[in-house]
């Protein structure tokens, strides 16, 4: 006796969020390798000139949200024309977008954070200290343990890749200059998640201006910010005209 085996295709959104994980991987994977080995080499060379006070990777967080951000606004500009050609729905694309951004930017808080760690314990074996850039030298970067330091930098960091593919979604659909006019909407979940961390003042802002937090009572405004940027990226994405290819 023989039975039929039906296989169900996976959701459109599941199977475009693993093709975009898989760019993304590959690109984070050289960019932390990039950064370990520059901290690596400037940290040696600057320890035989200065007491090292402190902490290099540090400033790896800048870079782990301003790139995953450019490629955000690249990877949509680039993709979302190939993927509605392919018969893909754009909520599919948008979803996948929300889905990623959260997943690229949860991996990317853990590594910043697992490396810290790492550093920190380099640091203690060299008799080094793990400070914080713009404190006084008490304030180490992980002085409110990392797991909410983790936290807070997820937060801004998936902030930072939803304002990324809004900008190339209100520059793709609207043009050079509406799109340009509209930038402060569209950046606005970034700049809220920097200026108000959800986890106040012990949180990593890329403004440096973490101190704000206290002036809004507790995450909620941030959090409301951020799931209104994710629903205009659904919003936006889901009617968008698709520009014609000349041959």
């Amino acid at each position: 006796m023989t039975t039929a085996a039906t296989t169900r295709r996976r959701p459109q959104w599941l199977r475009v969020s693993a093709w975009l994980l898989r760019a993304y991987a590959k690109l984070m994977v050289w960019f932390w390798g990039v950064v370990v080995f520059f901290a690596v080499a400037i940290l040696a060379v600057v320890s035989r000139f200065h007491e090292v006070r402190v902490s290099g990777l540090q400033f790896a967080q800048h870079g782990a949200l301003w790139y995953p951000f450019s490629l955000a606004i690249i990877l949509t500009s680039a993709y979302l024309g190939i993927h509605v050609a392919s018969g893909l729905t754009r909520r599919s694309f948008a979803l996948a977008s929300l889905v990623v951004a959260a997943s690229v930017s949860l991996v990317n808080a853990v590594a910043a954070t697992v490396l810290l760690l790492v550093e920190r314990a380099v640091y203690d074996g060299l008799g080094w200290y793990h400070g914080l850039v713009g404190e006084p030298v008490t304030r180490e970067v992980l002085a409110d343990g990392p797991v909410v330091h983790a936290i807070g930098l997820f937060v801004v960091l998936t902030a930072g890749m939803v304002s990324g593919t809004l900008v190339a979604l209100a520059y793709y659909r609207f043009g050079g200059l509406t799109g340009t006019l509209t930038l402060p909407l569209s950046m606005l979940p970034l700049v809220v998640a920097g200026l108000f961390p959800v986890v106040g003042s012990r949180s990593w802002s890329p403004w440096e201006m973490s101190q704000w937090a206290d002036l809004l009572p507790g995450p909620a405004p941030t959090l409301l910010v951020l799931a209104a940027g994710a629903a205009a990226v659904v919003a936006t994405a889901r009617r968008i005209p698709i520009a014609a290819k000349e041959a």
